[in-house]
Parts: C-alpha cells; structure tokens; sequence
C-alpha cells in the first residue's frame, strides 16, 4: 500500500480507480510472483454488507496501530511498549495488536537511505524481537511488528508475529519492492506465505503491496486463511472511506488488518489510517487519521 502514497484517484466515466495493485506495477522494483490483483470501479462502488455476527462460533477482539516513527529505533520500541500497553489497559480483551511496515525508523530518509536503515536493521531473532517478545509476554498478547531485518550484508523489509509466550511464531519478508525500499538497500524477499494459528483463526500475514500478489491470495485461499495481518505505510483511496468497503478481502476471504504509519517524516506526510475489513469487504472498525488505533472484535 505504500505504494499508492503519491497517487490520486480519478473518477471519470472512461477511467477506472486506480487501487493500490496498479500503482503498485508502476513503482514496484521486481514484478509480482503471479501478476497482480486489481479492482475496478463497479467493486469499489457497490460497497459491501456487514457479517452476521450472531452466526459466528468463534471470536477474536483484535487492534491495529497507526504509530509515528522517529529515526531513533530505542524510541520507536518505547512508542510501540507505551502504546500496546495502553491497548492492553483500555481493552483488557486484546489478543493481537499490529503494528505497521518498517515501524523501527524512518521509512525512508533521502539524506542517507542505505546508513539509516542499517542503523536501525535487526537480525531475527535480535535484541529487538527479544524486546517486543518480553513485550508480548508481559501483556499476555500476538504482537506483530514491521521491521528491518539485517540478513547478513543484506536488508529485508520483515514483519514478525510474536506470541504471548515471547516466541517468534512467523516472519514474513516482503516480495513485492516499493522504489523507496530499493533507494534503501532492501533486498526483494523469494516468494513466502506463512500461516499459523491464532486463537483458532487460520493467520496470514503480508507487507504492502505484497497483498496485491495472485500468488499470495491463492496461497493463502489454499490454506483457509481466516485472517490477514498486514503491515503497511501507505494512504487509503478517499472512495474506501466513502463507501465503507475494503474490496480486496473480498479477493481473500478473510478478515484484513490493515496497521500504518503516521505523521511527517522529511517531506513526506502519512496520514495514519488504520483498518479492519470483514471478509464480505466491509470496513468493520477504522482509525481514520493521525496516531491511534481501532479495535474490534472478528469472528468466524
């Protein structure tokens, strides 16, 4: 999704919205596994129904974060501490709480993009999956961070589930390069798709545009994917927001939890919308600008 950050949406009678997929082809530095996704206007348009939660059998109280992040990585971990804390405090129900792509530093700082992200890279397991780990084990939750990941001489754009008991239960790394991460020396990950349990709930997880892949929604359909965890930086199309819908959980059938990053970074402005899609596409809880969260409870 940080893909579409510089782009506009038009709506004309012979144009279709662009949604993040085919932003995504024009500034991606490696084409897709599979080809992309896309979404035209009729979907965005129609909007979506709300699930019947009555129907559901199993229930999850989830929450996703849109965080500032500064070019210190000690003070990104006290934001990240300080505010599950108070998610966990505020909502004691809480089982996950996502926080958004590259959520240790900048993500981008033009006056030196390989040295800042290497001074805030990590491996994994690091001092600071050790960190978040002893986090998520004090408040008894899933946490999911983006980070850097320091593979050798070589950089990952990572996020990292880690459960209740301080373990890492999955690391994704992402696929499908934004030009920004390329000017930052991150390496393009081989294609992977990791699936672990969670509450009960079959749990995907995916980085940016790395959503947009074929390969990755018909990876994750194969394997009964309830929910997606996604870790973004990135504006959300006004014509979302207006209808009220997220089309691509459609595409998933699965929940989509969709945390970002907020605030002004250099010259670049993140207006820190964070999401929850139902399956049926509808937006079920939105944090709509600026640092904060959104929590809601999804079911199945």
């Amino acid at each position: 999704m940080r893909c579409m950050r510089r782009a506009r949406l038009i709506l004309a009678s012979t144009v279709t919205i662009a949604v993040s997929a085919v932003v995504a082809l024009r500034m991606m530095a490696a084409p897709p596994p599979a080809g992309l996704q896309t979404i035209g206007l009729a979907e965005w348009l129609r909007g979506a129904e709300r699930p019947d939660s009555t129907q559901w059998t199993r229930r999850m109280a989830v929450a996703v974060v849109s965080s500032p992040s500064q070019p210190d990585k000690r003070a990104n971990l006290d934001t990240i501490a300080a505010t599950a804390e108070r998610i966990s405090r505020e909502h004691p129900s809480v089982r996950l709480i996502v926080f958004g792509e590259a959520s240790l530093g900048l993500y981008h700082d033009p006056s030196d993009p390989h040295g800042a992200q290497m001074r805030v890279a990590e491996p994994i397991p690091g001092p600071a999956t050790d960190a978040l780990g002893a986090l998520a084990r004090q408040l008894g939750v899933y946490l999911a961070v983006g980070l850097i990941e320091r593979r050798g001489d070589s950089l990952a754009n990572a996020l990292v589930l880690l459960a209740p008991n301080g373990g890492i239960e999955a690391v994704h790394r992402k696929m499908l390069l934004h030009d920004l991460d390329v000017r930052n020396g991150v390496t393009v990950a081989a294609p992977n798709a990791q699936v672990i349990e969670v509450e009960g709930f079959r749990v995907g997880l995916a980085i940016c545009a790395d959503a947009n892949a074929r390969w990755l929604i018909d990876s994750y359909h194969s394997e009964g994917v309830d929910l997606l965890v996604y870790a973004v930086t990135s504006a959300v199309p006004w014509v979302s927001l207006w209808r009220g819908t997220w089309p691509m959980a459609r595409h998933y059938g699965a929940w989509i939890l969709a945390a970002n990053r907020a605030g002004t970074e250099g010259e670049d402005v993140y207006p820190g919308t964070a999401f929850i899609a139902a399956p049926t596409g509808a937006l079920w809880a939105v944090h709509e600008k600026g640092p904060g969260y959104a929590v809601a409870v999804v079911g199945k």
